[in-house]
């Protein structure tokens, strides 16, 4: 298991050029940091890319873990995580 579990987080006023500066340092600080790592949590997987990670996170088994979904959730009610859509 994991030893660590390291975030990059930032705050800053609301004004449009400070946000896209701010976020653009998240993200190149995350790049600097990931190479280093074995993985991320998934459930605190950046919005941006989180699909591809929940993808990742389960890999062979995201399939089945889809078709699973369909039967149970077929209209998606529980998407506010790490989410998996229905097959």
């Amino acid at each position: 298991g994991a030893s660590h579990n390291v975030g990059v987080f930032d705050s800053w006023q609301m004004s449009a050029a400070d946000v896209e500066r701010r976020t653009e340092w998240v993200r190149h600080t995350w790049t600097q940091i990931e190479p280093l790592t074995r993985g991320q949590y998934v459930n605190l997987a950046a919005t941006d890319d989180r699909e591809t990670r929940v993808h990742a996170a389960y890999g062979d088994n995201y399939p089945r873990l889809a078709a699973l979904k369909k039967r149970y959730d077929p209209n998606n009610l529980f998407r506010l995580n790490a989410n998996i859509k229905p097959a």
